[in-house]
């Protein structure tokens, strides 16, 4: 009994681990998008202001 406690406390220390690395994972990706979405707005101002100076 007590083998498979000391088994089983790695196994969600692990889980937990993961979880919180999926976690950063997808903070780090909403970032991504968010930099990526101000990169394109950013990209089309220029691009209509280009269009005005013509």
């Amino acid at each position: 009994q007590q083998q498979q406690q000391s088994f089983k406390l790695p196994e969600t220390a692990n889980w937990a681990r993961q979880l919180s690395h999926s976690d950063q994972i997808q903070k780090l990706n909403f970032a991504e998008i968010q930099k990526q979405e101000q990169e394109e707005e950013r990209r089309a101002r220029d691009a209509a202001l280009a269009a005005q100076q013509l």
